[in-house]
């Protein structure tokens, strides 16, 4: 009967590993499938305007168009780089593996962009951090990041990542040229608003600071309590 037990629990514990396995990779199909294609879609507009830009002999805006293009390829390859590598996630950052990512990242970060970085993490030993919610956060930095280096021309960038006691609050800061808010809803800040529904995807909220001439900061609010399995299931 012991042995019998035994072999149950063994057999329900793999039947639950399987099953996590199968929710986690219907999850990551999902998100890759909303992204991308969304993405993709935009960048099928873009070409199909490229076209007529180009037959009527605008040269000047058929290359802004491609510009554009150009972003939203990178995008995309970006949507699907982080989609895919989110199938080691769970056991790369289950335990709290976020700072050592962002240190990683902000050292990748300074080497390719030859811009000084300024790295603040506190104490996050209290904290049980979702493996979702390390990944969602490494994505908003990662695309910061990636914009301060497209737009800014910043001569020095600011990451922070702090306890806030039932949550994370992640701040990207550079010093560099700003923009007007009002572009963050236009086609030229492709990055933003999936920046906005990562943040929003796990109940947390996006702010955006900026304005012509007096640089950027973006601060990621993320709460840990309202991320649950039930939670996740509801959002996906």
């Amino acid at each position: 009967m012991a042995i019998a037990n035994i072999r149950l629990t063994i057999a329900a514990r793999r039947q639950d590993e399987l099953n996590a396995i199968y929710n986690e990779r219907h999850r990551l199909t999902t998100e890759l499938h909303d992204e991308t294609a969304q993405t993709l879609s935009l960048l099928n507009l873009k070409t199909c305007q490229l076209d007529d830009l180009l037959c009527a002999g605008e040269k000047e805006a058929a290359s802004a168009e491609i510009e554009q293009c150009k972003q939203l390829i990178e995008l995309a390859q970006a949507q699907m780089r982080m989609a895919f590598s989110d199938i080691h996630l769970s056991t790369e950052l289950k335990n709290n593996g976020i700072s050592r990512e962002l240190n990683d990242l902000v050292e990748d970060f300074r080497n390719s962009s030859g811009i000084p970085v300024n790295l603040e993490i506190s104490d996050l030993s209290s904290l049980t951090i979702p493996a979702l919610i390390q990944k969602q956060a490494m994505y908003i930095v990662s695309e910061a990041l990636t914009n301060v280096r497209r737009y800014a021309d910043a001569r020095n960038v600011r990451v922070v990542l702090e306890n806030e006691g039932e949550g994370i609050r992640l701040v990207v800061s550079d010093d560099g040229k700003g923009f007007d808010p009002d572009l963050s809803r236009s086609d030229h800040h492709f990055g933003l608003p999936v920046m906005q529904a990562r943040a929003e995807r796990v109940g947390g909220m996006l702010l955006i600071e900026t304005a012509p001439g007096a640089g950027t900061r973006i601060t990621a609010h993320i709460p840990i309590m309202t991320v649950g399995p039930v939670d996740l299931e509801v959002r996906e």
